[in-house]
């Protein structure tokens, strides 16, 4: 449905769009005065043979079909010959290898050759494999990450909140709440992939408002890959948040609300979006440590009763001190994968 009202737009945008004739004079001027006025007296024999249909007339306008074609010809054919003299010649005059490649490369054009796709045992070559392998890969993204003892009453808790929440009416997007939307876009904001300005979506009929709203009311959690115009099967969203959605970032900041944050009087949590980083104060690094690791461990806990997978390869560890001595070899672990000491991390 999205798709069909996408490339509708598109259509209305193309047919909407003013169209400028080329001049005839602009290729008429580059032919030679003979194979000119074989045209004239081809045209007007052939608005002759158009009003009298006679025999006679029909006989001169093939020939001259035929003798108009072979003029064309021959200026082609000059034409690519004084081009190759201009391309294969140097400033003296004599052929040069250069110009052969340059010229070769012109006609050949720009190649490009799409890469491979590798997971796995897997090899995807044509758009429709990559597709589909792209989508098998964000749809295991887009599924929950194992729990341990503490998920199924966790899951139990879910299931009974949903039967409570089946009861209430789901509420029903209108084209009133569209429509208010829409005179909220900025006139001026560069459209997206679909090419679709603002502006465009301001000048929106009704019955296009009225299908969207049908789109929003019945949308489910779904995605397509695509790839050189080539659409993968549609798949689920099973867990997670859409990125670049309005919701997206509420909706984390309320699963993640309950995360520890109590460290000790010296410990600091500071989250931005999904990062994380942990602090400690001490005068004495091995108790920092310490501390700090009894920290990792809390939070690793609650990231696994709540299902958040810590990409350990991207944790690190680093030690500020104002001594300019080496700090001692303090190392920490998250689930098990020791971090390694850092002298420095680049912050994105």
């Amino acid at each position: 449905m999205v798709r069909h009202l996408v490339d509708t737009i598109n259509i209305a945008m193309e047919s909407s769009i003013p169209r400028k004739k080329v001049h005839p004079h602009f290729l008429w001027i580059l032919l030679p005065t003979p194979v000119r006025a074989l045209i004239r007296r081809r045209n007007n024999i052939r608005r002759l043979w158009q009003r009298y249909r006679t025999i006679d007339l029909k006989r001169q306008l093939k020939a001259l079909n035929e003798e108009v074609h072979i003029a064309l010809a021959e200026v082609r054919k000059d034409h690519w010959e004084s081009h190759l003299e201009e391309e294969l010649l140097n400033e003296d005059g004599e052929e040069s290898m250069n110009g052969v490649w340059k010229l070769c490369r012109k006609l050949r054009g720009s190649q490009h050759t799409d890469p491979l796709i590798i997971s796995g045992n897997h090899v995807a070559a044509s758009p429709a494999e990559k597709v589909e392998m792209l989508a098998r890969y964000l749809e295991g993204v887009f599924t929950p990450n194992p729990g341990n003892s503490a998920s199924a009453r966790i899951e139990t808790e879910i299931h009974d909140a949903e039967e409570v929440n089946d009861e209430i009416p789901t509420p029903v997007i209108e084209k009133e709440d569209i429509i208010a939307v829409i005179r909220l876009l900025h006139p001026r904001k560069a459209p997206g992939s679909d090419g679709i300005s603002n502006n465009v979506i301001r000048e929106l009929p009704k019955a296009a408002v009225a299908y969207l709203a049908n789109i929003f009311n019945g949308c489910d959690r779904t995605f397509v890959t695509s790839w050189l115009r080539t659409d993968s099967g549609v798949r689920r969203i099973h867990a997670g948040v859409l990125q670049g959605s309005v919701l997206g970032p509420m909706l984390f900041n309320i699963y993640t609300h309950d995360i520890p944050r109590d460290h000790g009087r010296h410990g600091i949590l500071s989250l931005y979006a999904d990062d994380a980083a942990l602090l400690y104060r001490s005068w004495q690094v091995n108790l920092a440590a310490e501390r700090l690791q009894e920290a990792i461990d809390d939070l690793i806990k609650w990231y696994r009763r709540w299902r958040i997978e810590v990409n350990a390869g991207k944790t690190k560890a680093i030690v500020f001190q104002t001594s300019r001595r080496a700090p001692p070899d303090e190392r920490m672990s998250v689930g098990g994968v020791v971090l390694p000491s850092e002298s420095s991390i680049l912050v994105c």
